[in-house]
Formats: C-alpha cells, sequence, structure tokens
C-alpha cells in the first residue's frame, strides 16, 4: 500500500517521460537518461507495479529473464529492453538512480493493440530479390496528435536480442547498399535485392520516438535463405504445350543412380575375376612343388641292392655283385656269390619297385666263356 501511494506521489511529481506503446508478443525499448549528467550512479533500479531490478553492471548487457538491462556509463543512461510482451508486463515503470527516488524516471508502457501482426516467414533463393510489408497505420490512428513525433524503423536482431537499424526510415525512397525503403498507404516496405547468405535471420519492423527515447517492433519477418542448384543439375522447363514433359533433377538423378550401379556391378566382375586367377595360380605353383618333392625322393632311391644266394656252397667262392635297371629308370644292385661252376642258362632275379610292383630282369653272366 506504501509503496503503491509513494509511487503515485512520484508520478505527480516527476511527470510522465516517455509513454510507450507496444503489443502482445512484440517488444518495447526505452532509455531512462541520468537525472544528473556529472554524476556517477552504481545501482540502478527498474520498478513496476509486479517486480524490482536492480542492476549494477556497467557497459555490459544484462539478461534477467525476459528483460535485458544495459548503463552504458559513457553516454550517461540506462537502456531496458522487454521482449516477447505479455499482458502483466503493461503498465508504469519507474527508473531509480542510487535510490534517489525524487529524481526517478518514469515510462509508461501501455497497449497498442491487443495482439502484434502475424509473423511473416519469407523463403528465397540467393541472388533474388524478396520484399517486406509493414502496416503502421492502426498504431498512427491511436496516437495521431503524436504522429509526427515518431518515426518508423527497421532491423535485424542479433543472437543477444539486440536489433540493429538497418537503415533510417525519415525519408522515401531510402536505400543503403541493397536496402530500400519505400512509404506506402498503410506504412512502408523493404526491398532487398541480391540476396545472399548473410541475409537469413529474423527482421523486426515497428516505430520509434525521434529523440532514441523508445522503439517498439510489432511484426517479426523470418527470412530463410536457400542455395541455388547447381549446374550438375541442371533444371530445364518447356511450356510450350501442356502435354510436353518437363526434364528436371529427377532424370537426371535416376540416370547417375543406375551409372553408380553399372560401376558397382563392374568393380564386384574384375574383383571376383581377380580372385580366381590368383586361386589358379597358387594351386598350379602347389601342384609344381608336389612334384619336385616326388621327383627327389625317386632320385635318392635310384638304387637297390638284391643279394642273390649262392647255388652251391664253396669255401673259396665270393659275392659278386652287378646293377640292372628297374622301372622309372631306376637301377637295382644285385649281388651274388660267384660260383665256381659253370651255371648254364641265365638267372632271374624279382626286384620290387617303389610302387610295390613286381619287376623281372634277366641277369647274364658275365664270365667269359673258356
Amino acid at each position: 500500500m506504501m509503496k503503491s501511494f509513494f509511487l503515485l506521489l512520484l508520478s505527480v511529481m516527476a511527470g510522465c517521460d516517455n509513454d510507450v506503446k507496444g503489443c502482445r508478443g512484440g517488444w518495447v525499448e526505452f532509455t531512462c537518461f541520468y537525472p544528473e549528467g556529472q554524476k556517477t550512479y552504481r545501482q540502478i533500479d527498474v520498478v513496476n507495479h509486479t517486480q524490482t531490478i536492480t542492476t549494477t553492471v556497467k557497459n555490459k548487457l544484462e539478461n534477467q529473464s525476459r528483460i535485458f538491462l544495459y548503463h552504458n556509463t559513457t553516454a550517461k543512461y540506462l537502456k531496458v529492453l522487454i521482449k516477447q510482451l505479455q499482458p502483466e508486463d503493461f503498465g508504469e515503470y519507474r527508473c531509480i538512480f542510487n535510490r534517489d527516488y525524487m529524481s526517478s524516471k518514469k515510462v509508461e508502457l501501455e497497449y497498442k493493440f491487443n495482439n502484434c501482426q502475424t509473423p511473416l516467414t519469407e523463403i528465397v533463393t540467393r541472388t533474388d530479390k524478396v520484399t517486406f510489408t509493414c502496416d503502421t497505420s492502426e498504431y498512427h490512428r491511436q496516437n495521431d496528435k503524436r504522429q509526427n513525433k515518431r518515426d518508423k524503423f527497421f532491423c535485424k536482431q542479433n543472437d543477444f536480442f539486440i536489433c540493429e537499424d538497418i537503415l533510417p526510415t525519415k525519408s522515401s525512397p531510402k536505400s543503403k547498399g541493397r536496402f530500400t525503403v519505400t512509404d506506402t498507404d498503410r506504412g512502408f516496405s523493404v526491398s532487398i535485392s541480391d540476396v545472399s547468405s548473410e541475409d537469413a535471420g529474423v527482421y523486426w519492423c515497428g516505430v520509434k520516438s525521434r529523440q532514441g527515447k523508445y522503439r517498439s517492433a510489432f511484426r517479426q519477418i523470418q527470412l530463410q535463405v536457400l542455395t541455388p542448384q547447381t549446374t550438375s543439375t541442371p533444371l530445364i522447363r518447356t511450356s510450350v504445350a501442356s502435354d510436353q514433359t518437363t526434364t528436371g533433377p529427377a532424370e537426371n538423378l535416376g540416370d547417375s543412380q543406375v551409372g553408380v550401379t553399372a560401376a558397382v556391378v563392374c568393380a564386384a566382375v574384375l574383383a571376383v575375376v581377380i580372385l580366381l586367377v590368383l586361386f589358379f595360380i597358387r594351386s598350379k605353383t602347389r601342384r609344381n612343388k608336389a612334384e619336385k618333392q616326388k621327383n627327389k625322393e625317386q632320385k635318392d632311391h635310384s638304387y637297390a641292392e638284391i643279394q642273390e644266394p649262392p647255388q652251391k656252397t664253396d669255401p673259396g667262392a665270393a659275392m659278386k655283385t652287378v646293377y640292372v635297371p628297374s622301372a622309372f629308370m631306376d637301377y637295382s644292385e644285385i649281388t651274388f656269390k660267384n660260383i665256381s661252376e659253370e651255371v648254364n642258362g641265365d638267372i632271374y632275379s624279382t626286384v620290387i619297385d617303389n610302387d610295390q610292383h613286381s619287376t623281372y630282369a634277366t641277369v647274364h653272366d658275365s664270365k667269359p666263356s673258356l
């Protein structure tokens, strides 16, 4: 009760410094200048009918819920920004410097109308031209007596919810680079030519005081910028007749998919052929090694010793050895004792080769006849 009475008393004594009108869903920004420019203020309180916000931070943006504060000690002011306005945000605000209530600054935040204009989303391609419209007629109808004291503005929001003016809107047409502002019967329009990716983002339009004490934004514009199609997938349109077909990226995409599939199949077939060749070479190498090993073993057993028992007992008889050929060009060694008596006919010997086959050889006596 005492607080409300004290604020009422201050309103009567100090009067109204700013009369700001906003809309639900938009945002407002107002400025409280130092009561005395030569003084330094360590603490500033922002008071309304629901809360008191105190700041001691200097030259740095401070965020408290939906309210942003910036105390500029060089320009000697406190800037207050309230985003996403709700019904409880409207009413009287006071900026109190160093708890000096007698020199406080009052700001009255009032409804412009219940809701802001419908947000707008524009999707364009790079190098295109886009135009936005902002309707300020309703705002001016409610403020006919003060219309000549207000200007329009168009700004782009940054990551800290600070909206920086794109270009002045006091005269029409007004251009700055690729941006052009033109007055209309109900407000103004903004055009951007040769749109680039850097132009994408959130824009706001609204009105502001010529003294720079406040700004009120009532329409949000979301700009999305797309990258144009590359020359690798050209879009060809025909409009000679309605029954003619149109060749576009979809057909090119189908052709590219067929080419990719064919390349994959060829690569798979080539891989299979290479594997088969490698397998054949490896198998042949193994067979050659096996044959060489077998031939080596056969050469190691190329001779076999065969002893022929003596036909008759003779103390003076001596063993006699002869060599005869066996299977596979092998040779068998046959040894027998000298026979003291002459043997009529041939001597037969049986030799078993490596494959357990019987081989018959005729052994002739090498003793010369007398």
